[in-house]
């Protein structure tokens, strides 16, 4: 009776390859390092043609263990997902990899971020990157926006500080671009690099030259724009300069750093009905400086020449008042001009 108990049960080695295949996604990475290796020729087979996604959220320091399995399994990696940093790891050994998010990466992982390493790379993402050397900045910027990455389509630097000499070569791969901050005036220069981009998200900086609006050129594949705008004077104005770029966006998120009287408001709604006519989705937060005495006065009026605005919080100070302007979304269609 024993034996034919012991005989109806099914064991690993009974299962058909595939189902091991899937089985072994699901396993965390040092376990299959540790418990699966060896074991015999068919699985070691078998975990050579695995495919992993991971994300490591302890640093190496206190699991060394977990970055050495990573590492030997690093050409059967899809995705990598690193949340502290990880200074011995190899990224030129990850030949497969599809999608990279790196926190804190060192100089020479940055320096190891290449087609020739990562050929199928299509998503990239970096936080808090070590400082790099005056002499490399140019080159590391530069080659994210080139067109060597042939499946990279979206990028995100938090830091990078992208300048008209980091784009000279057209990409039409890349459709989502997440940066620290650009120059205003190089604004349409970077729009007509990046033909395919949909998405960009950064800081605009304000500097002389101011950008010039009279050319004939538009970008016809960005729709999602998020912006802060920094060192800035006359909001509007400049607003208008970024989106006459991009007349098919449909989705528009606008902060403002610096605070700004009601009066910059002004024509808000008939610029963006007339810049951007499929503009469904419209998000902003500015900061105004209101008199205490024309506080109610004041903010009747904005809500009456910008109906976008439906909500007001207002933060109170001891010698003004403070209030942050959150627009509707998704934009009403009766603020819409035909």
């Amino acid at each position: 009776m024993n034996n034919e108990l012991l005989c109806s049960f099914t064991h690993l080695e009974d299962l058909p390859d595939e189902l091991l295949l899937s089985i072994f996604v699901y396993i965390p990475v040092q376990t299959l390092y540790d418990s699966f290796r060896h074991i015999n020729q068919r699985l070691n087979s078998i975990l050579t043609s695995v495919r992993l996604s991971l994300r490591i959220e302890v640093n190496e320091d206190r699991n060394q263990l977990l970055i050495t399995s990573v590492q030997h399994f690093a050409p059967q990696i899809n995705s990598l997902h690193i949340a502290l940093w990880c200074y011995r790891l190899d990224f030129t050994q990850f030949q497969r990899i599809q999608s990279l998010h790196i926190s804190r990466p060192t100089f020479v992982q940055l320096m190891s971020i290449q087609p020739e390493h990562l050929p199928e790379l299509r998503t990239l993402s970096i936080k808090y990157a070590t400082p790099l050397k005056y002499d490399h900045i140019d080159d590391f910027y530069r080659l994210l926006i080139s067109n060597r990455f042939k499946q990279l389509r979206s990028v995100r630097q938090d830091g990078a500080d992208l300048r008209l000499e980091h784009y000279v070569v057209e990409n039409k791969y890349l459709h989502s671009l997440y940066i620290g901050s650009c120059e205003l005036q190089h604004w349409p220069d970077l729009l007509k690099t990046l033909p395919a981009l949909c998405q960009f998200t950064t800081t605009m900086f304000y500097l002389t030259p101011p950008i010039a609006v009279a050319t004939s050129f538009q970008h016809m594949a960005l729709r999602h724009l998020d912006i802060v705008l920094d060192e800035y004077y006359d909001v509007i104005d400049d607003l208008e300069k970024v989106i006459w770029f991009t007349p098919i966006l449909t989705h528009l998120a606008v902060r403002c750093r610096h605070s700004l009287p009601p009066i910059d408001f002004f024509g808000l709604s008939d610029m963006l009905a007339e810049c951007t006519p499929r503009l469904k989705h419209f998000r902003c937060r500015f900061n105004l400086v209101i008199k205490k005495n024309e506080k109610i006065a004041e903010v009747d009026h904005i809500r009456q020449i910008s109906p976008l605005f439906t909500t007001i919080h207002y933060k109170q100070h001891e010698t003004r008042s403070r209030c942050f302007i959150v627009a509707t979304e998704p934009m009403m269609d009766e603020y819409r001009q035909d």
